[in-house]
């Protein structure tokens, strides 16, 4: 009997160890293995070592867009000049926008607060329509003239963060109660200007993501603006007057620099 029991004790005492042995498990190797699935996880970076865009990359470039900072309007009948000024000192090195619209035809000059300007866009088959800009701001009044006696003119001067670098524009024309632009494709944080040249009719918000800037009426005429800070793709804006009518619209998309 003592030779049986000392066989069983020995058995059970080997199976004890046996399987003490089955439940350890060397998890050196796997915690290294959870480090690189964690290093994989970069939205950045694929398993492959890929680029891959990334959201923060668009919410930086966004956040260097150019930025409206101030604007005001003014107009006038019978006259070929307008002169406007921002409600306070622009930054210097700012960029100027002005937005123009009259019966009879463009500015051919537009001068003041600025070092320079330049047209950057026109549409007239209904509403002759310009937009200009002014670099350098300066400070002061800005003049606008034209070349004959308008019947109505509008014109209205914005600040914008920065140099704004014109990248495109698109213009587009129509009859009927959808004012709209022509479209243009962005990169990520460039900063899209929208102007219509209608007659002054009752209109509503802006579609697409874009916010009003400011408008300007006199008459049997009004300018609009809108503006959006894109990502990248094609946009376009529109109004809704409720009665039909010519317009002329202009979508311009900037850059910073």
């Amino acid at each position: 009997m003592r030779g049986i029991e000392r066989v069983l004790a020995t058995a059970v005492a080997v199976l004890a160890q046996a399987s003490a042995c089955s439940l350890f498990v060397d998890t050196s190797g796997l915690s290294g293995g959870q480090a690189d699935a964690g290093d994989s996880g970069d939205a950045a970076t694929t398993l492959d070592g890929a680029r891959i865009a990334d959201a923060s990359e668009e919410d930086t470039a966004t956040a260097n867009a150019p930025m409206l900072v101030q604007e005001r309007g003014t107009s006038g009948s019978t006259t070929d000049t307008l002169m406007v000024s921002l409600p306070s000192q622009a930054t210097s090195g700012d960029t100027l926008l002005l937005v123009a619209v009259s019966n009879e035809g463009y500015p051919i000059a537009v001068s003041g607060a600025a070092t320079s300007w330049a047209l950057a866009a026109q549409s007239g088959n209904h509403i002759p329509t310009s937009v200009w800009l002014g670099t350098g701001a300066t400070g002061g009044n800005v003049t606008v003239t034209w070349s004959s006696t308008q019947s109505t003119a509008d014109v209205l001067l914005t600040e914008w963060s920065g140099l704004l670098q014109k990248e495109s524009d698109a213009e587009m024309n129509g009859m009927g109660t959808s004012i709209t632009t022509a479209s243009v494709t962005s990169a990520a944080g460039q900063t899209l200007v929208a102007v219509a040249g209608m007659h002054n009719h009752t209109v509503g918000a802006p579609t697409g993501g874009f916010s009003s800037i400011d408008s300007v009426a006199r008459d049997d005429l009004q300018l609009l603006t809108a503006s959006a800070i894109a990502g990248s793709g094609t946009y376009s804006t529109s109004w809704t007057a409720v009665t039909s009518d010519g317009w002329d619209t202009i979508l311009l998309a900037f850059s910073g620099g």
